[in-house]
């Protein structure tokens, strides 16, 4: 109950976070409208004559209950070609003008505005748009963002908790480990405990692991945690997860082996050597390699290219 109820205000943040930003972008753009657009119109807009069809009066009351008034003005032009659009402007009362020159854009006439609307340069529109329209935009989508970022924390901390709590089976030396001798696995999630800088590991102690792994594997109903206690293995994992990053469109597989060393000298010492054959793969090709009853309908060699790795971390003492 306390997972549902946890997963549920997980779902309901994200969904409140999304609308945030929604709500954000839209209220930005109504302030602002389109920058690109007017950037346009600075650089490269042509120039015709506008007739007054339409008014209407507009009113707004500040913070302060204080009422103004304006006159909205709608303008008609004509291009070259025949063809009619139409454009808005906004003034005090009782400036509206019969004619006034509207601006343009060539490749795209209904973009338009009133002659002397807007920013007159691109300076002023470095100033007024980007500059301090990009400050406007942070500051409008930061809740939405937050809530949005601590959503998935929430989701990804509750991930790791179910995971953790239904865990079978731990692996932490290699008598542990080799129950799943030459297995294709698959990561779910990856937890260092120590680092790379500069190529370097920074670790805890020397008898601290230096990660752990939450793991499923072939023909096993059960998750494992194993625990990384080799260097090179955690270089390889350190580099994959938290340099390279996985994309949405990708898992990481591996094997754990001591049977597929080059030379008995390796089998000996063993205890000294990388055990992890680590591959980034697409999404689903551990089910590909692993379910043959999984997609059907791929088969013979599109299957097995569909199961290929995208990248290869195979230890050099490996055959």
């Amino acid at each position: 109950m306390a997972t549902n109820n946890k997963l549920s205000d997980s779902v309901k943040t994200l969904i409140w976070g999304t609308l945030l930003v929604i709500f954000a972008c839209s209220f930005w753009h109504y302030l602002i409208g389109n920058p690109l657009d007017e950037l346009s119109l600075v650089r490269r807009a042509k120039i015709t004559t506008g007739s007054l069809i339409e008014t209407r009066e507009h009113e707004e009351e500040d913070y302060r209950g204080h009422v103004y008034l304006s006159d909205v003005g709608v303008y008609s032009y004509r291009l070259p070609d025949g063809r009619e659009f139409k454009t808005i402007t906004r003034v005090p009362t009782g400036q509206l003008k019969e004619q006034r020159e509207v601006e343009y854009l060539p490749d795209n006439p209904a973009v338009s505005r009133i002659k002397g609307d807007g920013c007159q340069s691109v300076k002023e529109w470095l100033w007024r748009k980007a500059s301090l329209g990009s400050l406007l935009f942070a500051l409008l989508v930061s809740p939405g963002i937050i809530l949005l970022r601590n959503g998935f924390h929430s989701l990804r901390r509750l991930r790791t908790c179910t995971t953790t709590n239904a865990l079978t089976f731990t692996l932490s030396n290699d008598k542990q480990w080799s129950t799943i001798e030459s297995k294709m696995c698959r990561i779910i999630d990856f937890l260092p405990i120590a680092s790379v800088k500069n190529g370097k590991i920074i670790t805890v102690n020397k008898h601290t692991p230096y990660a752990s792994i939450i793991f499923e594997c072939s023909n096993q109903s059960n998750i494992f945690k194993g625990f990384i206690t080799h260097k090179e293995d955690f270089k390889v994992l350190w580099a994959i997860f938290r340099e390279r990053k996985i994309g949405n469109s990708e898992e990481v597989l591996f094997f754990w082996s001591k049977e597929h060393y080059k030379n008995i000298f390796y089998s000996m010492f063993s205890m000294f050597m990388p055990k992890l054959w680590v591959m980034i793969c697409q999404k689903l090709s551990f089910e590909l390699h692993t379910n043959s009853n999984f997609k059907p309908e791929i088969t013979g060699e599109a299957r097995w290219l569909a199961s290929q790795p995208i990248e290869d971390f195979k230890p050099d003492v490996m055959e």
